[in-house]
């Protein structure tokens, strides 16, 4: 504990002060200039009905509410989910309907709703995309219709509505370009329609509106010109009627409005002067009528209105007192309704009021407890779509599942579904998800499995689920997983099979299971297993099949099921096996499908089964075939998809079938076509989702079906 006195100590004496941003949302380690350090970390500000993160990469993101481009994306759309803004950004201040940003060269910017001329560019025109309003600025703060920014050489400067003497210019004058106020401040916080300040020497002081005794200065007088509250402040944060701030010796202090118990003390009665409520604190945001608070040991609490859940305790209860709400964060923003923190780990959780899509989770549900939105890290493209679960890895070769988990498929050592991404295990290479289990290879080849074994598809030598990842066997370079067996090709070009083998789907001659793998064939560079058939690409190209052959899913021109590998056409650079279906890529780009076309999953314009090769499209790079649909990336990296679409698998925002390619999206490196919903992996490193989403596939926290791509994952960097 002392420890952390004498940083916290260091810190003031640094003048490194964590200020509240915007309506009191939002918190951060303000420098007395920017740097290449202040992006380390990922920063977040919520403001009134919508959210704004910037990444640990310098990129801002925003979503939710965007009436008037307070978004800054150039439009007035409303949006559900993260879309980026700008670059180089290292702090974000999210007010009533505008926002501000200084970037790493300490250019503000701003945008959103300047009815009052608080964007600062001498107008009162709305602006929909970032606009540079001042330079050399190191702390800035949107309000409700005014702003404030603090320049590098100590300058508080302030504009916009000014009918309470929010500016602290002595006057209640509208101003719609910035106007000097006062100096030697180092962070600034502006409310609704007051503003709070603090100074080198740690000084407090508060000017505006004061109904309820939120300037703290033990009246309600509003105040034209900046009044001293209390020394020793590090960090100060504001919003409608209520302030919190936080003292060297880290204490909490509160004072203003408390109807629903924000300050925390236990009542519900104003206080015209600061409380001190809890110790040990490292930061505060305050929302419309709730507080939060991150304690020393990076636990969080909340407390005071809660009808949202934006809390965060799994309740609407209202708290008057701190309430625990989880561990480990590293940063917090509470905004109107709604509340956003990181943890530790890099991961943005949100939780609260959803009506405009603050949450980012792609929905307008409240939640009611932290949801998972954001993890931090960049998704490599490797992801694989099992019938109801989904495997993805990250670039750092951590490997997350979710959804469907009743027989341990996503290996998390239990049964319980999961509707947002889990880390399951490191330093994987590659995935493969179907039916009911999962199979990874690590980076030192070995392959390990999970799920569901009834026919020894897990080639542990046994029958029974596993919930945990099982090691199986070495030097593994790829793998399949069929819907009941397994296949495996190793780094002498070997191909092995196990599992369930009714139809002579592991290509040993019989119809006999086995629980353990069994050498098939040599010379293999490819496989790829389907429902209930294999196939696999030799050395020389060519392509071999074989299994259930029920509507001609081999493609030798026949319904006869095969229990040995049987040829079937050249010049194959790779191949995928569906549920009846199967497609192939020859080398020179062309895609070619056969088998059972009855909602046009193959994607010929017909709905007729062929038994043969049929050529589809050219300048395919990659293919992905579903239970009943198909998708394909060209090699412009534009995706392509077609048949079955009931839950809207196909991404083209309805649920009709499609007998022929449809377009969905641009610039996918990746896609994995699941039994009734879809993934792609777009070139910045995002994951998107879509299609039926039972027991939570999509991985977007919900269990609604999605008719177009819907953002999961992403290293929010770029």
């Amino acid at each position: 504990m002392n420890a952390i006195k004498t940083r916290k100590k260091a810190l003031a004496i640094a003048v490194i002060f964590m200020a509240a941003l915007s309506t009191g949302i939002m918190l951060w380690f303000f420098q007395t200039a920017p740097s290449e350090a202040a992006v380390s970390h990922e920063t977040i500000s919520a403001g009134r009905w919508y959210t704004t993160v910037i990444d640990a990469n310098g990129g801002l993101w925003a979503w939710g509410w965007n009436q008037n481009g307070l978004l800054g994306d150039g439009t007035t759309i409303t949006r559900h989910s993260p879309v980026h803004i700008m670059d180089s950004v290292v702090s974000v201040s999210a007010g009533n309907a505008h926002t501000m940003a200084i970037t790493d060269d300490g250019s503000l910017w701003i945008w959103g709703f300047n009815g009052y001329g608080q964007l600062g560019d001498s107008t009162i025109e709305n602006r929909h995309s970032p606009v540079h309003i001042l330079d050399n600025v190191v702390s800035a703060s949107a309000g409700r219709v005014h702003s404030a920014a603090v320049t590098a050489d100590g300058a508080l400067w302030a504009w916009g509505w000014n009918g309470y003497g929010q500016l602290g210019d002595g006057t209640t004058t509208e101003h719609h370009s910035p106007v000097h106020i006062m100096d030697n401040v180092v962070s600034v916080s502006a409310g609704s329609n007051h503003t709070m300040a603090i100074t080198a020497d740690g000084s407090l002081w508060g000017w505006g509106y004061n109904r309820w005794g939120r300037l703290g200065d033990g009246t309600d007088t509003d105040r034209h010109s900046p009044v001293h509250i209390m020394d020793n402040v590090v960090s100060i944060s504001v919003y409608e009627g209520h302030t919190a701030a936080i003292r060297a010796d880290g204490s909490l202090w509160t004072w203003g409005w408390n109807e629903s118990g924000q300050l925390g003390d236990g009542t519900t009665t104003d206080s015209h002067t600061p409380t001190r409520i809890m110790e040990n604190m490292m930061s505060v945001s305050v929302g419309g009528g709730h507080t939060t608070a991150l304690a020393d040991d990076g636990s969080l609490w909340a407390w005071g209105w809660n009808e949202g859940g934006q809390l965060g305790d799994g309740t609407t209860i209202i708290h008057l007192v701190p309430v625990h709400i989880m561990d480990d964060v590293s940063s917090i923003s509470a905004g109107w309704w709604h509340t956003a923190a990181f943890t530790t780990d890099g991961t943005l959780w949100t939780w609260g009021a959803n009506l405009n899509g603050e949450l980012g989770d792609g929905t307008t549900i409240n939640r009611y407890r932290p949801t998972r939105i954001m993890p931090t890290e960049r998704l490599g493209a490797t992801i694989s779509a099992g019938w109801f679960h989904t495997a993805a890895i990250a670039a750092d070769g951590s490997l997350w599942a979710w959804g469907a988990n009743s027989r341990g498929e996503l290996g998390d050592g239990t049964t319980t579904e999961h509707h947002i991404p889990i880390h399951v295990m490191d330093n994987v290479v590659s995935v493969s998800a179907r039916g009911a289990h999962t199979m990874a290879i690590a980076n030192d080849g070995s392959l390990w499995t999970w799920g569901a074994n009834g026919n020894g598809q897990l080639g542990d030598g046994t029958t029974e689920d596993r919930s945990s990842p099982v090691r199986i066997m070495d030097n593994v370079v790829s793998v399949s997983a069929g819907f009941g067996h397994s296949t495996a090709l190793t780094t002498d070009g070997g191909l092995w099979a196990w599992g369930f083998n009714g139809y002579g789907q592991l290509g040993v001659g019989t119809t006999e299971d086995h629980h353990s793998p069994v050498r098939i064939m040599d010379d293999v560079s490819s496989i790829s297993a389907g429902v209930w058939h294999s196939t696999a690409i030799t050395a020389d190209g060519a392509l071999w099949a074989w299994g259930a052959n029920l509507s001609g899913r081999l493609g030798d021109g026949t319904t006869e099921d095969r229990h040995s590998p049987v040829r079937i056409m050249d010049s194959v650079a790779s191949v995928l096996a569906g549920c009846a279906h199967t497609t192939a890529i020859t080398a020179d780009g062309g895609l070619w499908a056969w088998g059972f076309n009855g909602y046009g999953n193959l994607g010929d314009g017909t709905t007729t089964t062929h038994y043969s090769p049929v050529n589809i499209m050219d300048n395919v790079a990659s293919v992905s075939p579903g239970r009943t649909h198909t998708t394909a990336i060209t090699i412009d990296g534009n995706l392509w998809a077609w048949g079955w679409n009931e839950s809207g698998q196909l991404g083209d925002g309805t649920t009709t079938d499609r007998h022929n390619p449809v377009h969905i999206m641009d610039n996918v490196v990746s896609v994995s076509a699941g039994g009734a919903h879809t993934m792609a992996i777009t070139a910045d490193g995002s994951l998107w989702t879509w299609g039926a989403n039972l027991n939570g596939r999509l991985g977007d926290g919900t269990t609604e079906d999605r008719p177009t791509p819907t953002w999961i994952m992403d290293d929010a960097k770029k």
